[in-house]
């Protein structure tokens, strides 16, 4: 095929991605800033923004931006299952996703997931930062008469941050390479022109004392850590606009290269410096060939080296064949210290689905299709009441001559999210509804300690499901006073319960007097005091 025709079709599959997010300062001297922002993230154009040639920041936001690869639903033949497994999990339906390098939405992570960087299944972002993604207008199936409009932004979400172990491997193996010979490592991940932009920003923060102990350890990050971040792949889920799909999914099928070989060629999609001026650097093409191949002599490749022109920004973008089948991902390059000399780095796209199907997908949370998790236990406690009292239910249920159940105790793990879920024996017979768990004083829930409505009390719901009708339901809205004051954990003054009549004060009197009486006769001598004590249990408080 010809470059034009691929680069046409290649333009189909790519996208940039932007991030903004706000900028916030350890020891800022100014008037207190809200309490949603008093939270210790560090300053985006600072320390954060070091390893980034370039960055825009404007009226208390910094904004990145990179290129990504477009992966509507369906366009792929055989997507690796962890995309869909991520999207299920994550709650992204649409099932539209991109892919980009992830130093692009690394610097806005929470304070706990950016002091330790590495592969995240439940990325958070700090508050107010957003991600949008680039598309072509004829992407948005909304163009008219052949003629395609302007590009469009679409909102997106970081659903997670996944690395390729075997491509991580690679990058390692050429970072530590030279320690033998020359002491200390030459090489680097990240573009040259990073260089000049960490020199700026050391000066804009040099005054700064405290915020350059803080962040010591983004100073000093380790080769290991660096090699895996430079294959580190983001996921974003893409919201629709009108509820248009992103591209025709029978006509736009994006193919896979099955090999590459030195001197293979190579075309690039991506948006060099392109949040300076999106519509300007969107999409460009660059091409070039195949350098080598890692590891070296092997059948497959987990890294290729590109002898091709890229510009910052161009990170995360696709890479393409001569045939117009992907390659690739473009990732941020392998640089010489102290040099501009810089060596393209390409993550096959075999690696990456040979990574990720590797992986375990309970390290993800849930499955593919979102079934539910399981916990056992034991019922601890089954509260009855008494079947003289059950025809003052208010008609919630029909009286016989059993006690009724209303509620079950049970020690099996419930978390947040599982109120409405199944009770069931070990017959996987359902004998309840999984309502709430208790809580501490301070908040906190108990999981072990939770409470289920029993099947016996849901009789007017199974009625209701073969019947229809909906007087039925109108029974349950009646206030019941025994069933609220069983389900508030706290005594009932329900006349219908009980209660031992409150003794006078003579009576007090006397029954502390026979149990004095009765501990002495039983304390009569050393040796009935130690028997006594043989035989009692003591106190754990």
């Amino acid at each position: 095929m010809e470059t034009q025709e691929i680069a046409a079709a290649a333009r189909h599959f790519a996208a940039m991605a932007r991030i903004v997010g706000p900028q916030y300062l350890a020891n800022r001297r100014r008037r207190a800033p809200p309490p949603v922002r008093r939270l210790r993230f560090q300053d985006p154009k600072g320390v954060k923004m070091r390893r980034h040639a370039f960055h825009l920041h404007q009226s208390g936001s910094t904004t990145l931006s990179a290129s990504a690869l477009l992966l509507p639903r369906g366009a792929l033949a055989e997507p690796p299952p962890l995309l869909d497994h991520v999207c299920a999990a994550r709650g992204h339906a649409a099932g539209d996703v991109a892919l980009t390098a992830a130093s692009l939405v690394e610097p806005f992570l929470v304070a706990e997931q950016r002091g330790n960087p590495g592969e995240e299944f439940q990325p958070r972002l700090v508050p107010e930062a957003r991600i949008d993604v680039l598309v072509e207008h004829e992407e948005l199936g909304n163009t008219r008469d052949g003629k395609s409009g302007p590009p469009r932004w679409l909102s997106a979400r970081l659903l997670a941050m996944v690395d390729v172990p075997t491509a991580a491997d690679s990058v390692l193996s050429l970072l530590k390479h030279d320690d033998s010979f020359i002491g200390r490592p030459s090489w680097d991940i990240g573009w040259s022109l990073a260089d000049d932009n960490q020199k700026q920003v050391e000066n804009d923060i040099r005054s700064s004392l405290k915020s350059n102990r803080n962040n010591a350890s983004v100073e000093s990050i380790g080769t290991l850590m660096l090699a895996k971040s430079a294959t580190r792949i983001a996921i974003l889920g893409i919201s629709t606009i009108n509820s248009n799909v992103i591209c025709d999914q029978n006509a736009r099928r994006i193919n896979v290269s099955e090999m590459q070989h030195r001197g293979d060629s190579l075309l690039v999609v991506g948006s060099p410096f392109g949040l300076l001026s999106p519509f300007h650097f969107f999409n460009s093409i660059s091409v070039g060939a195949v350098a080598n191949c890692l590891p070296p002599c092997a059948m497959r490749s987990s890294l290729l080296m590109a002898d091709i022109h890229c510009l910052p920004g161009m990170e995360g973008g696709p890479v393409f064949d001569k045939n117009s089948c992907l390659v690739g991902l473009l990732m941020n390059p392998l640089r010489q210290k102290g040099s501009n000399i810089e060596v393209q780095l390409v993550v096959p796209w075999d690696a990456i689905c040979t990574g990720w199907n590797n992986k375990k997908l309970e390290e993800i949370g849930g499955d593919p299709s979102l079934c539910s998790s399981l916990s056992s236990g034991v019922v601890s406690k089954v509260v009855q009441i008494p079947s003289i009292q059950l025809s003052h239910l208010s008609g919630t249920v029909e009286a016989d001559n059993m006690d009724m159940p209303v509620m079950l105790q049970t020690t099996a793990a419930v978390h947040p999210g599982a109120s409405g879920g199944v009770l069931v024996n070990s017959h996987g017979l359902m004998v309840g509804i999984i309502t709430s768990n208790a809580k501490h004083g301070a908040g906190s829930t108990i999981p072990h300690l939770n409470f289920s409505i029993p099947c016996k009390s849901l009789e007017t719901i199974f009625k209701y499901s073969e019947i229809g009708e909906p007087a039925i339901l109108e029974e349950l809205d009646k206030p019941n006073e025994v069933l609220s004051s069983i389900w508030a954990l706290a005594p009932s003054s329900s006349p219908f319960i009980d209660n031992p009549p409150e003794k006078t004060k003579d009576e007090k009197v006397l029954e502390f007097s026979k149990f004095l009486s009765d501990k002495q006769a039983t304390l009569k001598s050393s040796t009935d005091l130690k028997e006594l004590f043989k035989h009692k249990i003591p106190s754990k408080i």
